[in-house]
């Protein structure tokens, strides 16, 4: 949630220091759906998008700014990483503005991470953790 706004997906990149285990930075795009029409530019996270399956050497390609929003708006905080082990000390950045997905993509993604073995996913068929607390972080908008 930013500014009170709700969104039905977010992808993080989490990108970790060269030469360091744990200074790490996550770029948040966040997703809202549309009935009809897909985002060509993640259709293919789908084709290598295996969960509950081993990890493979297989490689995928993409260049992040087709997957940006064009308004370089975004806020920054430090905090943590959103699946355990929760790491704190992360600073990330989520960009403001949303782009869309289908609701066709979205449901397929739910349904591969609904069979994953311990999935975290809930009876809507959502992934994400629950809204956390500030606890004292600042958060800055940048505005270009």
């Amino acid at each position: 949630m930013i500014g009170g706004s709700e969104h039905e997906a977010e992808i993080h990149w989490v990108h970790v220091k060269a030469g360091t285990d744990d200074q790490l930075l996550v770029i948040g795009v966040l997703f809202d759906t549309t009935q009809y029409g897909s985002n060509v530019e993640i259709e293919h996270l789908w084709d290598v998008l295996d969960i509950g399956k081993p990890t493979t050497d297989e490689v995928f390609v993409t260049r992040v700014y087709d997957i940006m929003p064009s308004n370089p708006v975004f806020s920054h905080y430090m905090g943590s990483l959103t699946t355990p082990p929760c790491t704190e000390g992360v600073k990330w950045i989520v960009m403001s503005d949303p782009v869309t997905m289908g609701k066709m993509q979205l449901d397929e993604f739910r349904t591969s991470v609904a069979l994953f073995d311990n999935s975290k996913v809930d009876e809507m068929g959502n992934t994400n953790r629950p809204r956390q607390s500030l606890n004292n972080r600042d958060i800055f908008f940048v505005n270009y």
